[in-house]
C-alpha cells in the first residue's frame, strides 16, 4: 500500500547573513573617518559580487542600507528576489599615533566651543 512521505528540510544558519523570507541581513564595519566624512563601503553580496554602497557624511552606526533585489531568490519565481539589508557598525582605529591623537584632540576642543 502506497502512504505519504514527508521530508522536512534544515536550513543551516549562515555565519554573516540573517534571513528572513527572501531578506537578507547582515551586519558590515565601516571605518570612523568613512563615517564621518562620507565615502565608500565596499560590500560582498552572497552572489560572489562586489558592491560599492555611497556613504553618506554623518552616518551613524546601525544605520541599514537596502540593497533592493540583491536577496536570496523567490522560492516561486527565482528571476524575482528579495533584498539584502546592510547594518553599518562603525570601528574605531586603536593605533593612533601621538600627532593622530593630537590632531583628533584639537578638533575635539574646537567641537566643544
Amino acid at each position: 500500500e502506497n502512504g505519504d512521505l514527508y521530508i522536512t528540510v534544515h536550513i543551516k544558519k549562515h555565519h554573516r547573513h540573517e534571513r528572513e523570507e527572501d531578506d537578507l541581513y547582515f551586519d558590515e564595519p565601516l571605518d570612523a573617518f568613512t563615517a564621518m566624512l562620507g565615502g565608500k563601503l565596499i560590500v560582498h553580496t552572497l552572489d560572489n559580487k562586489t558592491l560599492n554602497i555611497n556613504i553618506p557624511a554623518g552616518t551613524d552606526s546601525d544605520k541599514t542600507f537596502r540593497l533592493k533585489g540583491m536577496g536570496m531568490p523567490h522560492h516561486d519565481n527565482p528571476k524575482e528576489r528579495g533584498d539584502a539589508y546592510v547594518r553599518v557598525m562603525i570601528t574605531v582605529p586603536k593605533d593612533l599615533t601621538d600627532k593622530e591623537k593630537e590632531i583628533l584632540q584639537q578638533m575635539a576642543d574646537k567641537r566643544k566651543k
